[in-house]
Parts: C-alpha cells; sequence; structure tokens
C-alpha cells in the first residue's frame, strides 16, 4: 500500500495534558516549546542510560536582543511513518513496484517537511512475504530516509509483520507457515547499527522491546517520547500489563510531558468517536486483544499523544474520555 500524507497537528508543549488517538500511515506533528516557560527539569540519567541525547536547538536569532517568543525557533517535528509494508510479496510484479513507489513518496514527504525526528511505529516490513534475510529489506528502507535528508534522526517499534512467520502456498492453494526467518533482535540489531538511529533496547522483563528517548532543547529536557511493542508477529497482539506499570514507574520519576507510539490501536472503548474526530476513517478499529488500561495511565502520565497505525485506510485524530 503506497502511504499518503494524513494529518498535520500543533501542540504547545505547556498546553493540558489531553491525550489523542491518531491512526495513519503517514503523520506530521510539531511540538512548539515557549522556552521562557520551561523549568530546569531534573535529568532523567538516573532512570535510563542514556548513551546519546536526542536535542534539538533554536535557530540562530539575527538579533540577539529580541525577546519575543518566535514560534519557529521553538518547533520540533516528528514524522511518523507506519505500515510501510517493504518486501510484501517479493517474487510478484506490483510488490516491487509498490516499494519503489512507497519510497517515493517518503523521500518527498521528508525533503519538504524537514523532521527533526522519524518514528517507524511498525510494520516496517512484511516478514510473512520475504524468504530470505529481511535485514537488507530495513537497510534499504533506512537508506531512503538518509537520502532524503542530512543527519536524519529516528526511532522504530516493531508491529505484527515485521517478524511474522514467513508464508507460502501449497498446490492446493493452502497456506503453509514456516519459522520467522528473522526475529525482533535481528531487526533491533540492524536498526541500531546505523549511527543516526535513537532506538535501544528496553528493560527485558516486558514483552518485546519498549523504551522512551527524552528530548532536549538545548540541555534541558523537555518531553519525553515513549515507545511500546504492542506484539504481533512472535508475540501475542497486547500490551501487558508490565508495559503499564512500567510506563507509571518511569513517568512517576519525571515531571515531563510526553508523547506516545504503538503499532496496533489501543481499544475503541477509550476514546471519544463522535463529530468531533478529525480525518479519514475507513477502515474498522482492529484493536490489540488487551491493554491493560494502558490509555488510562498515559492520560494520567502527561502524555499529549498516541500515534498508532496497522489500519491502513484509517488516518484521523480523536479525545479520549479521561480527563
Amino acid at each position: 500500500m503506497t502511504p499518503t500524507l494524513k494529518s498535520f497537528v500543533i501542540i504547545r508543549a505547556e498546553s493540558s495534558f489531553r491525550i489523542f488517538l491518531v491512526m495513519g500511515g503517514i503523520f506530521l506533528l510539531s511540538f512548539v516549546f515557549a522556552y521562557t516557560m520551561i523549568q530546569p527539569f531534573s535529568r532523567l540519567d538516573s532512570i535510563e542510560s542514556i548513551e546519546r541525547r536526542l536535542s534539538f536547538h533554536p535557530k540562530e536569532r539575527s538579533n540577539d536582543t529580541v525577546d519575543e517568543f518566535d514560534e519557529e525557533l521553538y518547533t520540533f517535528k516528528i514524522l511518523q511513518l507506519a505500515d510501510l509494508h517493504f518486501g510484501e510479496a517479493e517474487f510478484t510484479d506490483w510488490g516491487p513496484l509498490q516499494d519503489m513507489k512507497s519510497g517515493g513518496v517518503i523521500h518527498k514527504v521528508i525533503e519538504k517537511e524537514r523532521p527533526d525526528l522519524i518514528v517507524l511505529s511498525g510494520d516496517q516490513l512484511t516478514g510473512n512475504d520475504i524468504d530470505e534475510n529481511a535485514t537488507e529489506y530495513y537497510s534499504n528502507l533506512i537508506s531512503i530516509l538518509q537520502s532524503s535528508q542530512e543527519n536524519i534522526k529516528w526511532v522504530m517499534i516493531f508491529g505484527n509483520h515485521d517478524d511474522a512467520p514467513l508464508e507460502r502456498k501449497d498446490k492446493d492453494g493452502n497456506t503453509i507457515y514456516f519459522d520467522t526467518k528473522t526475529s525482533r533482535e535481528d531487526l533491533l540489531s540492524k536498526d541500531m547499527s546505523f549511527s543516526s538511529s535513537f532506538s535501544k533496547r528496553g528493560p527485558i522483563d516486558m514483552p518485546g522491546n519498549n523504551y522512551f528517548v527524552p528530548l532536549y532543547l538545548k540541555n534541558i529536557p523537555v518531553l519525553n517520547i515513549y515507545l511500546f511493542d504492542s506484539g504481533g508477529g512472535a508475540l501475542s497482539e497486547k500490551i501487558d500489563q508490565s508495559q503499564t506499570d512500567w510506563l507509571k514507574t518511569v513517568s512517576k520519576k519525571s515531571s515531563l510531558p510526553g508523547v506516545a507510539f504503538q503499532h496496533i490501536p489501543s481499544s475503541v472503548d477509550d476514546f471519544e468517536f463522535s463529530d468531533n474526530c478529525v480525518g479519514q476513517h475507513d477502515d474498522p478499529i482492529d484493536a490489540v486483544t488487551a491493554d491493560s488500561e494502558i490509555v488510562r495511565e498515559l492520560a494520567s502520565s502527561k502524555v499529549l499523544f498516541l500515534g498508532v497505525g496497522h489500519d491502513h485506510g484509517n488516518g484521523y485524530c480523536c479525545r479520549h474520555k479521561y480527563n
């Protein structure tokens, strides 16, 4: 499926903490930080080992005596890429052609929008169609990112197809399943081998790979970016209670607002699906089998935004039900 540009949202970091569910293939999110309002938050190094900082710096002013807040100076733009599905139908004519088209769209969007960070939010690959080691497809995707913008930065999470077992049809049309050719660990190791990746291994006492990356404005932490593994492939498609407990522990140690990403949507019961939703809603919502009240915890943890993917025909924004 060739991705299309879905939405653009601007959120002020000092705004009230109402979490949004956003679904879409390509989604742009800009955070505007009022630097004069930011307090010197405590360092997060005591929570997790931070080898490198994800940081951004205000653009140079033409006149250093200007005191007015300039929105352009303090905008941090995140580009979410979901469900790219490289390697799908690799032995057909249309599969490789779709990869080329997707790569072209990604390149054009990055060139136009110049994001500060890309979130690869799951199903980068269609692992169940890839006969050999899928890390080559992943390397090709990273090449597209790097050729589109100098010094581009990204983080990644997994979807339900990235490490899915290989599928083939027998002569009678029945599906035969084989062992997964490329594991989550293989793909994460490949991703982390690139110097511009800010992905990392999270705690091992939870399903999948879950972690957070703090964002610094100059030397001051201003935002936590939470990345959750919603399972699928070799894992059950759910958010485990241990993941919700981890979020609760981390957020209590930090006064920062946050944003969050996971691949498969959380329960539809957590959101106000009404005329207040903005965007495209062409697919039913295929949610995780259990989400351990992760949305309720996100809402109480000063998280502004939850970005998901999975349902290809959806690209919209809805408020959650928790005040």
